[in-house]
Order: structure tokens, then C-alpha cells, then sequence
């Protein structure tokens, strides 16, 4: 049992279920996520069962990938606290004066005063104790590796929450239209555009306002591609934009008249059934030269260069196919259709993390940050200057050893530099 807790605790262990998450996540990036087994079957047609079978559509909830971060989340607890209790007998012993391994050459007054003076210019804290003196600096890097693995265990588990908890649905509604979420809150959209006005440039934008079922509300908010709004725990993306047909049907006999947005196949008819059938509308359209016959066209892109509505027209017995083109009308009976321009409405996708879950995670990105500073840049450096003699009991050296022998050697260099030369003597040539 026990060489099991030591493998579960190794570096080993952990390095190996971290390949094996990471080998999801890569798996879970290159195919597409969240879409129906038959989108797989049809755009995959060699791996597309295997995919659906093996739940690689939906891979980050599966149960083997739970398993597995599951398992990685134990391999950096049991880390954590292996680490916690190793630098908790470390700081308690910081101060116990060794024995022996200090440095063979004992230093003179001057060489120790020295010392000393370069010790508090680096800033080392001092304590006396048992006939020695201690320097030391930098004692909270001890908690550098702790706070790496707590940290890392803090991502996953909070990451784990946000994940399981964060629901997603999208919103296709038209300007002055309201959706209802799933928590009762209303998301109205006041207006969408589709061009910047002063640039002309293809930017969708919507201005929108939430309110939720207590009556507290976000304000009227613009949103675009790059700028969602967050509020109460939501967020609104602008992912998409669509097109919808707009025809206006007058009573002729009354006056009243109504303006339709029509996004899928509609019936616009009065109580008799006279009035017309919306089956659609093509992207644009050309003229036949030799026949003078309009050819609807389908282009490969959301563009609408020259829209062009394609109906039936209903009047009793008779049906009759027509296209007709924004700024055109029909008369059926007594009611006249006036065909508009298009009008452009979003696809608005809407997310749901509870508080505090996002806050929390994003604290732990953070402390990661202070961790891996703490271990790389404020290593801990102790020094024991015993009598004459210095021993450093850091467990990784920190740069003052070698720091220490530039210094004596510098004293050394300038002392041979200040000793006399012997006098040189001139040689005598007979010539």
C-alpha cells in the first residue's frame, strides 16, 4: 500500500496522467464537438461510427476523461501535501546550527566583516543563535512548489465545475423581439445591424437589454463579435446574422395593414384563404437573354446582392407561381403585398456560469502566476557563518556561493596587485 501512495505521489505518476489529459484535450480540439452523431457519420464516413461509439464528439464529458482528470486532481493533492509537510520540518529546523561542511579556509576578522557587510547589502535578515550566525532571505520560496501544485489542483477542479455547470443556448429573435431564458430573465433586441453607416464595413452589432425576472436589468447594451455583454452570470455573443423577408399586407377594404418578417415557409392569407405563400427567398437572380426568363440564383456566401422573393399567389382554385423583387406588390382579392427589403437579424449565443465558480477559477490562473514566480525568482538562500568559517545549507544553490568566491578572489587579485614588483635591473652589453 505504501509503494502505491508513493507512485500515486510521484512526479512519475502525475507526468504520465497529464500526457494522457492533454492527449484528450488534443483529440477533443481536432474534432468538432457538441454536433449530432449524424453530422459525424456524414462528414467522417470512415471514423464517423467509431467517433459517435467512443463519445469523442462529446469528449470532455466523458466518464474515462472525468476518470482521468479525476485521478490527476489526486496525484496533485496528495503532491501538495507531501510538499506541505516536507517544508514544514524544513522551517522548523531553518535555524539548527550545523556540525559540520563548512568551508576548509578559515576567514580572518577583516574577510568575516566583509562577509558580513556584503550579506546586508543583498538584504539578508540576520539571527544569532548558538554561538553562530545565520543569514537567510527569500524563506517564502519554500512555498513555490506548494502553491505550483495547489494552484494547478485549484484550475482543475474549479475548471472541472465550470465546465459541468455551464449551460449554452442560442437566441434567433428580430428587432423588438424577446426571448426568455432558461432562469426567466428577458433578452430584448432593440435593433441589429449589419454595416458600419461611417465606414460601410460588414460589423454586426446588436443593441439588446436583460432583465431578469426580479426586475434588476443590464441597461441597453451594444454587443458585437469581439464584445459580449456579461451580466448576471450570463454572457451574450453576436455569433451569427441572418436574413428575413419582409412583406407588408394591406386590407384594402379596411386600411389595416400589417409587416411580416418571414424567416421560414408562411402562410399570409385572409379568413377566405386568399392571399399568398412564402416558400422563400434567393439570393439574386439574372435575365435570360433569349427568353427573358428569371433565373433565381444561390450564391456560396450570406450576401443578398439582388434578392429576389419567390411565392405562390392563392385565390381560391388558382395557383400561381411568381417571383417578385423588393419594391414590387400583388394584388390578391382585397389585400395588397408590398414586397420590401430584406431585414437582417442575429443569432445572439447566450452562456450561463454560476458565481463565484469563474472568479474562483480565474484566481487560481493568478496564484499559478505568483507560484511559479516564487519558485523560479525567490529561491530561499540561507548562509551559517560559524567563527571564521561560512557553510550554505541551501538544498539548490542560489548564485551567492559563487558570488562569495568572486568576492575573495577580487581581495586576492587587488592584494598581489598592491605588493611591490621586484626592482628590475639594467644589463650591461660590452660591445
Amino acid at each position: 500500500m505504501k509503494k502505491f501512495l508513493n507512485f500515486i505521489r510521484s512526479m512519475k505518476f502525475g507526468l504520465i496522467i497529464l500526457l494522457i489529459v492533454v492527449g484528450f484535450s488534443v483529440v477533443g480540439s481536432f474534432i468538432p464537438q457538441t454536433f449530432d452523431e449524424s453530422w459525424y457519420i456524414e462528414n467522417y464516413p470512415r471514423i464517423g461510427n467509431f467517433v459517435v461509439n467512443m463519445g469523442m464528439h462529446r469528449m470532455f464529458s466523458q466518464w474515462y476523461f472525468v476518470v482521468v482528470c479525476i485521478l490527476l486532481g489526486i496525484s496533485l493533492a496528495q503532491a501538495t501535501i507531501s510538499r506541505l509537510i516536507s517544508v514544514r520540518k524544513l522551517l522548523a529546523n531553518i535555524f539548527n546550527v550545523p556540525q559540520d561542511g563548512y568551508s576548509p579556509q578559515e576567514l580572518d576578522e577583516e574577510e568575516a566583516a566583509k562577509l558580513r557587510e556584503y550579506l546586508k547589502e543583498k538584504r539578508y535578515k540576520r539571527y544569532d543563535s548558538e554561538g553562530a550566525t545565520i543569514y537567510f532571505k527569500n524563506r517564502i520560496g519554500y512555498f513555490g512548489s506548494i502553491l505550483v501544485h495547489f494552484s494547478l489542483l485549484a484550475i482543475f477542479l474549479f475548471g472541472g465545475i465550470v465546465l459541468a455547470l455551464t449551460t449554452e443556448e442560442d437566441a434567433i429573435l428580430l428587432p423588438r423581439e424577446s426571448y426568455i431564458l432558461a432562469d426567466g430573465s428577458e433578452l430584448h433586441l432593440f435593433s441589429f445591424q449589419r454595416y458600419d453607416e461611417e465606414t460601410g464595413r460588414a460589423r454586426s452589432r446588436s443593441v439588446i437589454e436583460v432583465t431578469t425576472p426580479d426586475g434588476r436589468t443590464s441597461g441597453v447594451r451594444e454587443i458585437t463579435v469581439n464584445r459580449p455583454l456579461r451580466f448576471n452570470s450570463y454572457r451574450f455573443y453576436q455569433i451569427v446574422h441572418l436574413f428575413a423577408g419582409s412583406i407588408t399586407a394591406t386590407d384594402l377594404t379596411t386600411g389595416g395593414q400589417d409587416t411580416f418578417y418571414l424567416t421560414e415557409r408562411s402562410m399570409l392569407a385572409d379568413n377566405d384563404g386568399i392571399g399568398i405563400w412564402f416558400e422563400t427567398v434567393f439570393q439574386g437572380f439574372e435575365i435570360e437573354e433569349e427568353t427573358g426568363r428569371v433565373i433565381p440564383l444561390i450564391y456560396d456566401a450570406p450576401i443578398f446582392p439582388n434578392p429576389l422573393y419567390y411565392i405562390m399567389v392563392i385565390d381560391g382554385d388558382s395557383r400561381d407561381s411568381r417571383f417578385a423583387i423588393p419594391g414590387s406588390y400583388v394584388y390578391v382579392g382585397n389585400l395588397r403585398f408590398d414586397f420590401n427589403e430584406l431585414i437582417n437579424y442575429p443569432g445572439i449565443r447566450v452562456t450561463f456560469v454560476p458565481h463565484p465558480f469563474p472568479a474562483l477559477l480565474y484566481t487560481a490562473f493568478g496564484l499559478l502566476m505568483v507560484a511559479l514566480y516564487l519558485a523560479f525568482y525567490r529561491y530561499p538562500s540561507i548562509l551559517v557563518l560559524k567563527g571564521g568559517r561560512y557553510k550554505l545549507t541551501t538544498l539548490k544553490s542560489s548564485g551567492i556561493d559563487l558570488e562569495i568566491k568572486a568576492l575573495f578572489k577580487k581581495d586576492e587579485q587587488a592584494e598581489q596587485e598592491a605588493k611591490p614588483k621586484p626592482a628590475e635591473r639594467e644589463l650591461e652589453v660590452d660591445i
